[in-house]
């Protein structure tokens, strides 16, 4: 009987054994993707912001409100989000006339 506890416990510290290694591969594995994402190239250039900037990029913001387009139709306005940027209508599309455009730049710039 003390054989078989032995097995037993020699193949239940190879089971945490295994699940331990593969929890590191996870966990190197995830390291390994935030050191690639966090390595930018060297220079001055900028990015569009989602969310807080990387490490080393400053936030810039402006935007232009009531921009003036023939139309409020979609063939002139697509409304899209760019991470923390946008495209958007001036109140609901058509409201104001041709007063029709909004755009939201938020930038990380180094």
């Amino acid at each position: 009987k003390a054989h078989a506890n032995t097995k037993a416990s020699q193949a239940e510290h190879a089971a945490k054994s295994h699940a331990n290694t593969k929890a590191n591969q996870a966990q190197r594995t995830a390291n390994d993707a935030i050191t690639k994402a966090n390595n930018w190239q060297s220079g001055n250039y900028c990015i569009f912001a989602n969310g807080a900037c990387p490490s080393g990029f400053s936030r810039h913001e402006g935007y232009l409100k009531a921009i003036s387009l023939y139309s409020g139709s979609s063939s002139y306005i697509k409304q899209s989000t760019f991470g923390s940027s946008k495209i958007k209508c001036h109140g609901d599309c058509g409201q104001y006339g041709h007063w029709t455009g909004e755009l939201y730049l938020q930038i990380c710039c180094k």
